[in-house]
């Protein structure tokens, strides 16, 4: 999430399709997001695209 400094392994994994949405889990469609940005991504309903390695949060 932009600016975020929280270390991966304190993250959850994000399905960026997300589960009630019909996604599944699939590597190539998960991120990193920490508790508190994660809650935050549900909550605004926030949608991401990842180019290569690189995730682009649109928010």
């Amino acid at each position: 999430y932009p600016g975020c400094s929280v270390p991966g392994t304190w993250c959850d994994a994000h399905h960026l399709v997300w589960w009630c949405r019909g996604g599944g889990t699939d590597i190539m469609f998960l991120v990193l997001l920490c508790p508190r940005h994660h809650t935050l991504v549900h909550e605004q309903d926030l949608m991401a695209t990842v180019t290569g390695s690189t995730v682009t949060w649109h928010v």
